[in-house]
């Protein structure tokens, strides 16, 4: 009799330690869709989201919302890079292509870094200094897709030693993508007659 008590008790223990651990699991389960249901939510209520921007020094409203911009936020960030990109001196030219990198796309950085540098190292070499003048710019497909292209023209000038060595008429080509709200350049090239330069 007291080996079938001692074990019905054990028995009895294992029962509710199995009834237990089935609650638990359930509970666990449930929170896990809880929580899976609730990133799902929270992903779709981030890409419906639309900021909008009006600094004092702009007359436009810029509207960003996760992959789509307006073409005033497209305008804004181009001629931004742009400015960084080719209007520095020998003494600033590190600092600004440092800035303009903040810009392009992480699959293209390497590439386009290398070339910053060897044209960085001239510029101190040399002690050139290079100055962009913006005409025009335009967005050239459709700003909400995500990815697009702009066209900037305008007048470059180049000094070596405060020397005018060089003016001329450019145009480059802008390719950026926008991710979750980042204005990101995929390439920036020169167009050279009907050519384009990489």
């Amino acid at each position: 009799m007291g080996v079938e008590v001692f074990a019905s008790k054990h028995v009895e223990r294992w029962k509710n330690l199995a009834e237990e651990n089935k609650t638990i699991k359930f509970v666990m389960l449930v929170l896990l869709l809880g929580m899976i249901l609730e990133g799902i939510y929270i992903n779709g209520i981030l890409e419906k989201q639309k900021v909008i921007i009006v600094p004092p020094y702009i007359s436009e409203k810029i509207e960003i919302s996760g992959k789509k911009a307006n073409i005033a936020y497209i305008r804004m960030m181009c001629e931004y890079a742009l400015n960084l990109l080719l209007d520095w001196t020998h003494f600033t030219v590190n600092s600004r292509f440092k800035e303009f990198m903040a810009f392009v796309d992480p699959s293209v950085a390497a590439k386009i870094s290398r070339k910053l540098e060897e044209t960085a190292e001239e510029a101190r070499k040399r002690n050139v200094t290079q100055a962009f003048y913006l005409t025009k710019l335009e967005v050239g497909s459709t700003p909400g897709s995500g990815k697009g292209e702009v066209t900037a023209d305008g007048m470059l000038q180049r000094f070596v030693f405060d020397q005018l060595v060089k003016t001329e008429k450019c145009r480059y080509v802008v390719r950026y993508k926008i991710k979750n709200g980042k204005f990101m350049i995929t390439s920036i090239n020169k167009i050279e007659g009907e050519k384009e330069k990489r």
